[in-house]
Parts: structure tokens; sequence; C-alpha cells
């Protein structure tokens, strides 16, 4: 969700409406801070979150960004969830131990229409309780331990890129990954100088 079309944008083209302004999707919303940390410390650029609380943010996060930015048509198939999708819902169903979702399933679904502004609203208030339980269950030393080990997978994933762009001779691409190294290097030196 981090490179996100501007939600007025999104509302033309998919005629949806929000009846909230702050919103996740134009980077606004009621925990935008919590929301930031746990992506930029516990959630992987790919794959699934190892932490409980990072992977319902992540999740959700995949669920509401398909539906703004793509009306559900990467989630919903034939008028049915694809499995991709479905397991995040289960995940989700189960992190907030109740099943509000089959509220969204029965709108896409049901209604036949993927634009319901009542879908925009029941997401983001998804995204605000996912926020909550995993703000009070998240504690600083997680964060650091998540930045840390997110930032040097990075790093070793940057290094082994370089070393093969020298070995097959791409020199133009070993300044992008030193650079990239670099700021990874930066980023860990001063979360560990002054916190997350």
């Amino acid at each position: 969700m981090q490179n996100m079309l501007y939600i007025s944008r999104t509302n033309q083209q998919n005629n949806i409406s929000m009846t909230t302004e702050l919103t996740y999707w134009n980077n606004k919303g009621r925990y935008q801070d919590a929301y930031d940390k746990i992506w930029k410390c516990l959630i992987p650029k790919s794959g699934e979150a190892s932490n409980p609380h990072a992977e319902a943010v992540r999740c959700i996060s995949r669920i509401y960004y398909d539906y703004f930015n793509n009306g559900f048509c990467n989630a919903i198939e034939d008028d049915e969830w694809t499995d991709f999708y479905e397991d995040m819902i289960y995940y989700v169903y189960e992190y907030l131990e109740y099943a509000t979702l089959d509220t969204i399933e029965s709108n896409a679904i049901l209604k036949g229409t993927r634009n319901d502004s009542k879908i925009a609203d029941q997401l983001e208030k998804l995204v605000n309780e996912i926020l909550q339980k995993a703000i009070g269950n998240l504690n600083n030393q997680q964060f650091l331990h998540g930045f840390i080990s997110k930032t040097t997978t990075a790093i070793r994933n940057f290094t082994e890129r370089m070393e093969t762009a020298i070995a097959e001779g791409r020199i133009n691409e070993i300044e992008g990954y030193a650079r990239w190294i670099s700021q990874e290097t930066d980023n860990l030196k001063n979360a560990l100088e002054n916190g997350i």
C-alpha cells in the first residue's frame, strides 16, 4: 500500500464514495503512525510477516488495497473469493475473533457490485480495529528487532544482487546496489542510535 494512488483519483475511477476523510488510503488513517511503523519494521517486502500482529495488518492491507485500487477484481473471481484472499480473510477472522468480513463478502457478491461505500467504511473500521489490537500487543523491542531483521535481510539481498552483477559484468548496476546497501546501513545505524 505504500505506493498508492490518491483516493480522489481512485474514487473517480471506481465510483467509490467514502464517508470518512481520515483513511489509510490517503495516508491519514486514525492510527497512521502505528500503521507506517508496523510496515517499516515488521512486514517484509514480500511474503508473510513472522509477527502475528504485523501479519494481520499485512492481510487487511492487501484486502484494503485490492478494494480501493482494483475494486476487488483480484480478490473475487466468478462471485467467489480467490484462495489467496480467502486465506487472508480467515487470518483476519481469527485475529479479531469475529467474522466482520462476512459483511464485505455479502456486500461485494450478493449486491453484484464492488463499488459500495459501506464496504469502504467497513474496511476502514477493520484496519482501525486490527491496529488497536496490534498497538496494544507490540513493544519497542519488537519493532527494533523486526526493523533490524528486515534491514539486514535487505542488505543481504542487495549484496547478493551486486555480487551477481559483478560476476556477470553488469557494471552499470553496481553503483545502484552499493547506494541501496549504504542507505539501508545508514537506516540501521540511525535506528540503533535513535530508536525507531
